[in-house]
């Protein structure tokens, strides 16, 4: 144990108890524990027919964001021989990713039978049971505006807890399978990253606690490709939740963009959106794991330069980072491979809603943000299907659009567009994807002349106009030519609601201070 670190002389840390054995408290003989398992059938397990297909769906979608068991483990090995509680929680994760009907089972059964063996402590081993349980976000059967014990923030913290218990965030002494930990670890840390940020509360880990390396491609023997996406799926998770934690506390977040900036210019070729158009492989399970990807990415970028307040500069990063997660949102749509996506999409969706209203103002790009704003809908309707939290994101929306046309005066005129140098590189992957505000946005930065010094990143060269301008493409090219983004007027009356929100606006003024990604709006509403 660590006390006498600061309870007593350093001498004496060596004398503070004995290394803990993180065994479980099994009372596999309490009657009533049997009973209750008995009641929920929660040793029952699917036909092998069902099992074979929920191991695929699960190894195939849910597998490179939580990489922490391998197939070997799983398949081909006898039932009696695999824990119960790691086999339906898999099951979960397998049959959520699903669509295919699964005769007289569900994603409901599979998560109350691993909700039961855990909580009847029917699991021995503690690795095991941290696996499974971190698996359980898988669940999540509403959004954080209500108080549960079923969603991925309450089963994200006991895996949180449970991980600390047992030492996975300390790397101060050589232990069994170093690797599985350090995987198993950075994906809780990963995840609550993400939800820290989708619901704008504090996160359940303290990386100041932490001194376990990041997982690296040495971790991924069985798998070349899942390695390269976790990695960067971790690190990019890490510099979101560092960006939130510091915006909650009021702390300086200037330097975020260099860290994404790092980050993008570090990501192997492959997970590029530029590849997908070099290799063609756009119907690929990688091209689909790039996408997810991606679309973390362009949420990053829209939270880091979103409009602070209502009459403020044009957020032209953002706004350019909410249209590329439309048009990738698009992609997945056309594929059909929203339903293979887990609940905190509906956070990017509504992060990239947020970055486009920033358009309402001036009525010649807002016809553009219209069409991907509606995008951006029939996600949300998609996966309200599988996730009702994606409610309170479009309720959010409603509330937020209700709000920006009531405050806001309508501009016949362009806004100024800028892009700073660290802005261009950060979207120099854009062109990659059929983004609608670039074709719009594009023409204006080029007849840009000057830029403003404010926005010149510090100890850097100040950029001529055109490469502080123009986003740099694959392979270090700039694109000069132009883009045919005609002015488009808005139709009388406003969008259709009909077919644009499921409801009409909401009709409230203020914004409600829990209100679902409410932390993303104007910092301060106008006055009057």
């Amino acid at each position: 144990m660590q006390r006498a670190a600061f309870i007593g002389p350093d001498a004496l840390q060596a004398q503070d108890g004995e290394e803990p054995h993180y065994a479980g408290q099994i009372i596999h003989g309490s009657s009533v524990s049997q009973q209750i398992c008995e009641l929920q059938q929660a040793y029952n397990l699917p036909s092998r027919a069902v099992q074979m297909a929920l191991f695929e769906n699960f190894f195939t979608y849910c597998y490179p964001w939580d990489p922490t068991i391998e197939r070997s483990q799983i398949i081909g090995v006898p039932t009696e021989g695999v824990s119960r509680l790691l086999l339906q929680a898999i099951f979960l994760g397998g049959s959520r990713v699903s669509s295919a009907p699964l005769s007289d089972v569900t994603p409901h059964d599979f998560y109350l039978r691993a909700k039961t063996l855990f909580w009847t402590n029917q699991e021995s081993n503690p690795l095991v049971k941290i696996i499974a349980v971190s698996l359980l976000h898988w669940w999540n059967p509403h959004g954080p505006e209500l108080v549960s014990s079923d969603t991925s923030t309450f089963w994200n913290s006991i895996a949180v807890n449970l991980a600390v218990q047992m030492g996975l965030n300390s790397a101060k002494r050589r232990v069994p399978d170093e690797a599985l930990r350090r995987k198993l670890w950075w994906s809780i840390v990963a995840r609550d990253c993400l939800i820290s940020a989708a619901h704008g509360r504090a996160q359940a880990v303290d990386l100041s606690h932490c001194d376990v390396p990041r997982p690296t491609i040495r971790d991924f023997p069985h798998s070349s490709t899942t390695g390269p996406v976790f990695i960067a799926y971790v690190d990019l998770a890490a510099i979101t939740g560092r960006f939130v934690k510091h915006s909650i506390r009021k702390l300086d977040t200037a330097d975020t963009s260099q860290h994404l900036r790092q980050w993008v210019e570090a990501l192997p070729p492959s997970l590029r959106l530029s590849s997908l158009e070099i290799t063609q492989q756009h119907g690929s399970i990688n091209s689909f794991n790039v996408r997810q990807l991606n679309v973390i990415y362009y949420t990053a970028v829209a939270m880091v330069f979103r409009a602070r307040t209502s009459d403020g500069p044009f957020p032209t990063a953002a706004v350019l980072a909410g249209s590329a997660i439309a048009s990738l949102f698009e992609e997945l749509l056309a594929r059909d491979q929203i339903r293979f996506l887990n609940p905190v999409y509906t956070f990017y969706l509504l992060v990239a809603s947020i970055a486009l209203l920033s358009c309402y103002r001036y009525e010649s790009m807002w016809q553009t943000a219209q069409e991907d704003l509606k995008i951006i809908s029939l996600a949300q309707e998609e996966m309200k299907k599988k996730w009702p939290s994606a409610i309170g994101s479009i309720r959010s929306y409603q509330k937020m659009y209700s709000t920006a046309t009531k405050v806001q005066t309508r501009e016949q005129h362009l806004p100024e567009q800028v892009l700073d140098k660290t802005q261009a590189a950060l979207l120099g992957d854009i062109q990659a994807s059929p983004c609608r505000m670039w074709n719009i946005i594009r023409p204006i930065l080029e007849s840009e002349t000057k830029i403003s010094a404010g926005n010149v990143p510090i100890n850097e060269t100040q950029p001529t106009a055109r490469s502080a301008v123009y986003p740099t493409l694959a392979g270090g090219q700039q694109d000069h030519s132009l883009s045919s983004g005609a002015q488009i007027d808005e139709p009388m009356g406003g969008p259709d609601w009909n077919t644009f929100l499921s409801d009409a606006p909401l009709d409230e003024w203020q914004i409600d201070e829990d209100l679902f990604g409410g932390h993303l709006f104007w910092d301060e509403l106008p006055s009057g």
